[in-house]
């Protein structure tokens, strides 16, 4: 039985504070402990498109702009859960 919290964690966004928000975000995400939380990533990039991946947790992706070869999700909310789903033809990764 998996007894791990589930969270997003999201960040970026059309804002003078978006670098902030990466560097903010990868610190919250080091911070918490893997083996109490399953942490779910999300991006959004300065255009509105939302991210998610595993690779984002590391400042590179950012710096080289790796991230944009990662699917874009969209998010939606069903029955008071909020849920993710690809909406390009990448397949999304945790």
């Amino acid at each position: 039985m998996n007894t791990k919290l589930n969270i997003g964690l999201i960040f970026g966004g059309k804002s003078v504070e978006h670098d902030i928000s990466i560097l903010s975000a990868l610190q919250a995400y080091n911070a918490l402990d893997k083996e109490k939380y399953n942490i779910i990533i999300f991006y959004i990039d300065k255009y509105f498109n939302i991210y998610t991946g595993s690779i984002l947790s590391d400042i590179n992706t950012f710096r080289l702009e790796k991230y944009k070869d990662l699917p874009k999700i969209t998010m939606y909310n069903h029955e008071g859960i909020v849920h993710y789903k690809g909406i390009d033809k990448k397949k999304v990764q945790g």
